[in-house]
């Protein structure tokens, strides 16, 4: 089965370290299909304020995590309570200037 790369944001509790948010993504995101970059970790992010209120997760911390995963799995991925937004990543090709 084909896989592709998407950039997940989650929300998790506040007071992690880089290493156990990631720790903590792989726990939140385990779904046959999806496997995380550790080499990419957990990335924090500062949400708009109005967003996180938006959500209901005001308080809570914002990560992005990058991994690879099977067609036919995104709904599956977007469903899980945790995850804020799916980012398919696009690719990068090399390209000639006239």
């Amino acid at each position: 089965m084909a896989k592709r790369q998407f950039m997940i944001e989650i929300w998790l509790d506040s007071g992690h370290s880089r290493t156990e948010a990631f720790a903590k993504a792989e726990e939140v995101l385990e779904l046959d299909g999806l496997v995380l970059d550790d080499a990419y970790g957990a990335t924090p992010l500062e949400p708009v304020e109005n967003k996180a209120v938006e959500i209901g997760r005001k308080g809570k911390k914002f990560y992005l995590v990058r991994g690879m995963l099977d067609d036919g799995f995104e709904d599956a991925l977007r469903a899980i309570d945790q995850v804020v937004n799916v980012y398919e990543e696009g690719r990068i090709e090399h390209f000639e200037f006239d």
